[in-house]
Parts: structure tokens; sequence; C-alpha cells
């Protein structure tokens, strides 16, 4: 894992990196061994989140913006083999994932609602208060208290009380509230003007609020099987980090791995940083393969079959090119018009 210390003030990395441009080699070589694909249930996605969004979106001019994501191309490409009950479960979820980040996120979301510190901190906690009522003993069912995105968790809630064992439920709602609580915390951090973590600090606390733990517990559900420890170490997060930096930096935005190690290099090389990044993500698709070997190797040791746990882990390696895949296409970043005929993204970051 790469070191770095940190402490070089966030605001100036934010002016030095809005000034260049980033090249990105295709990420497709790293992923080109792993399962991709599109539901055929994505117009049957696509109406659930509209109608989604026109429940929960108030402004037109949001609506407008969050229509143009294409949330439900990423369902179909992040969960291509579900049936269309269980794709339209998914839906939510990212639905409900994307929105509800975007309403406590002081500076960069489409729906933004949280305008201070304790603004979004209220927020989070209003959130959490409502996931441990519906998930908590006896499940009852409970209004939505915090923002606006609860109302599509509510739908979600009710459904996966139904389908989900007990376990699941558990460990389901445990996600869900580790990701709103680290991202109280990484909020906090993003309104820290003078500093930025460490990268290992950084990638620790991304590993919970890219919210990787509630897309995987929905593949352990249509997967049948219990999650295994080695799931948290899910690659996909850097690929975020490195489509969506010209985002954050737009906003003002510093806490990102990029800009995180910029500020503990010497001398300073943005391609540098890029190369290393992605040398992290194909060391962590490496690792991912070989564990979910080495998995099904220990099923079958112990007489086990390890079918169902290698359909769990492809359904977690399409979550990861799902998400590529969409990023590439989404405007929320930008992408489609950066991207070169060889496949290589040139982003002037201060645009």
């Amino acid at each position: 894992m790469l070191q770095t210390p940190g402490g070089q003030p966030a605001k100036s990395i934010v002016t030095t990196l809005s000034q260049m441009t980033l090249y990105v080699p295709g990420l497709g070589r790293l992923l080109q061994d792993w399962p991709r694909g599109a539901n055929p249930n994505i117009e049957a996605a696509r109406a659930e989140v509209e109608k989604l969004l026109e429940m929960t979106v108030e402004s037109p001019e949001k609506l407008m913006k969050l229509r143009k994501c294409d949330f439900g191309l990423l369902a179909a490409l992040c969960y291509p083999t579900y049936p269309r009950a269980e794709l339209l479960i998914a839906t939510q979820l990212l639905l409900w994932i994307f929105l509800w980040d975007d309403e406590i996120d002081m500076g960069e979301g489409y729906t933004c609602t949280a305008t201070n510190d304790e603004n979004a901190k209220d927020s989070c906690s209003r959130s959490l208060r409502h996931v441990e009522e519906v998930f908590g003993p006896g499940m009852a069912h409970s209004s939505s208290t915090g923002p606006n995105a609860m109302k599509i968790f509510d739908r979600l809630s009710e459904q996966l009380r139904i389908d989900m064992s007990s376990d699941q439920t558990r460990r389901f709602a445990h996600t869900i509230k580790t990701f709103i609580e680290q991202a109280a915390v990484e909020q906090m951090g993003n309104s820290d003007e003078d500093h930025l973590p460490n990268f290992d600090k950084y990638m620790n606390l991304r590993l919970d609020t890219s919210a990787i733990g509630p897309g995987l517990a929905i593949c352990e559900l249509t997967a049948e099987v219990m999650l295994p420890e080695w799931v948290t170490q899910s690659e996909d997060m850097g690929i975020s980090d490195i489509y969506s930096l010209q985002k954050e930096l737009r906003n003002g935005v510093a806490q990102s791995a990029i800009p995180i190690l910029w500020s503990a290099s010497e001398p300073n090389d943005l391609n540098s940083i890029v190369q290393n990044l992605l040398h992290e993500i194909e060391g962590a698709i490496t690792s991912f393969d070989q564990a979910a070997a080495s998995l099904g190797h220990q099923y079958e040791m112990k007489g086990r079959s390890s079918s169902d746990l290698r359909a769990y882990a492809d359904a977690c390696r399409h979550i990861a090119t799902g998400l590529w895949q969409w990023t590439l296409s989404s405007p929320r970043y930008n992408m489609p018009k950066y991207l070169q005929p060889n496949v290589i993204a040139i982003i002037p970051l201060g645009e």
C-alpha cells in the first residue's frame, strides 16, 4: 500500500491541480477478464428510477440533472443477470445511495442540501436513527425522518425485510449504518481547508463511504451465500476516484486519492501518481481473483459446492465493470467529451 504523510494545505492543492490536465490510460485492460453485460430489463430499471426521482426530488433543475445521469443504466450494468424483480430492488438501492450522498454533500452533490457542518451532521444523525428504527428489534415500519432520499430507503427496506433472512438483514443494516456513519466523518474532513489525511487513512474511509458494502449485500441476497471477508477489498472505489477527480476539484473538494497523493509526493508528478494508483487497482483485482479462487478451493476441500461462491464472486465483479462502464458514459462525470479513440481520457481539471 502506498504511504503518504499528508499535511499540505488542501486549498493550494485544489488551485494547483485545477490548472493541470489529467491523462488516464484506458482501464479496460485491467478489467478485460472480468464479466460484463447489460440487464435486458434496463427499461424497467429506468422507469423505476423516473418514478422514484419524481417522488423524491422537488427542484425541476435538479430533477433534470439527475435524469441525465441514467441510474437505470447503472443498475443494468452492475446487475446484468438479475431477474426483473431483483433488478428493481438493486435499482432502488443504487439510487438511494447516490441521492442520499448528494443530499449531505456540501459542494459536489447534484441535490446537496447540507450547507454547513452541522447541517450535514444532523442529516446523517437523522438518517442513522431512521435505519436503526427500520432494522432494529421488531423491525417496525417507520416514516422517513431524514433527507428526502430516505423515502426511497423505506420502499427498499420494506421489500428486503420480506426477501432477506434475519442474518442477511442484520448484515445489510450494518453496512448501511457504517456507510452513513463514515459519510459523516468524510464530510467533516471535506470541510477541513487546511489539511488532508494520509493515503491509507483515506482509503480505509473510502471502503465504507463508497457504499460497496450495501451493494455487495444485495449480491449476497441473490447468490444466497454469506458475505466472505475478502469482498471488502473492492477495486472499483479507486477507479471512481480517478474519473471523478475533475468534478470534485470543480467544487473545491480535495479529499480524493489523487490530491492526497499529490500532497505527499516529491517532486509533484501527476502522471506518476495516476500510474501508481492504477498499479494499486491492478493489484486489488489480482488479490480479489486469488482470494476468490482460494475460497472456492477451501469450499471444495470441505465437501461443499463452490458454484454459489463463484456466482457471488462474479456478481461482485459485475459491480466493478458496471460502475466503470457507467462512469465512462454518464454526464455525471462528463467523461464522454474527454475520451479519445485509443480509450485514453484527457481531462482538463480546471473545466
